[in-house]
Formats: C-alpha cells, sequence, structure tokens
C-alpha cells in the first residue's frame, strides 16, 4: 500500500519497493480540492512508452484508490494522470501526475 501525492515536476518519484511474493500494487492517490466533487474518476499510467487506462476499484472524498498487477510494471518510472468525470459525462484532467518508481528485490 502506498499513497502518492501529486507533483507538477518529475523530480518528486516516491520509490514502491517490490518483494518477489506481491501479486499486486494499490496505490492511494490523494485527491486536490478541484477534484473532490467528481462523480467518478479514471487513472491513466504512463511508463514512458505507453499508456494504459485503469479502473480506480474505489474513492472517497479525499483519494482514489488504484490496483496495479505487478506484472503490468517492470522496475523503471511511471506517472499516474488522474482524469474526474463528472455527473453530466464530462472529463477533465486533474492537474500535476503521481510520480513513482518500482524497484525489485530479492
Amino acid at each position: 500500500n502506498s499513497t502518492i501525492q501529486r507533483s507538477l515536476s518529475e523530480s518528486q518519484y516516491q520509490t514502491i519497493t517490490l518483494k518477489p511474493d506481491v501479486g499486486e500494487l494499490k496505490i492511494s492517490l490523494t485527491l486536490p480540492e478541484s477534484a473532490k466533487n467528481a462523480a467518478k474518476y479514471r487513472v491513466e499510467l504512463d511508463n514512458r512508452y505507453e499508456t494504459k487506462n485503469l479502473a480506480p476499484l474505489g474513492f472517497d472524498s479525499n483519494s482514489v484508490l488504484v490496483i496495479i498487477p505487478a506484472r503490468q510494471v517492470p522496475d523503471g518510472l511511471y506517472a499516474l494522470t488522474l482524469y474526474a468525470i463528472k455527473s453530466d459525462g464530462n472529463e477533465q484532467a486533474v492537474p500535476g501526475q503521481y510520480y513513482f518508481e518500482v524497484k525489485r528485490i530479492d
């Protein structure tokens, strides 16, 4: 379980260390005030080569919970982009991204 704060610069990568027996990452994305009134959310995982849509597991008034299978994130740098979806269906990217680095240990 990791909580990741939004960042406007790539210099703030949070390191997530994975042991061989870890099957998934549970990441909690802290919501800024501007994104707290959304009806639902969408998340994109960017590994600097491709982006992949992720469906959040859930959310509350302070955060969005995302689960990522460990096999989908080899060692490296990643960014999550959060999209707030209003009740009318309009989608807006939340400013900033959530940066993290995956490192495996034996």
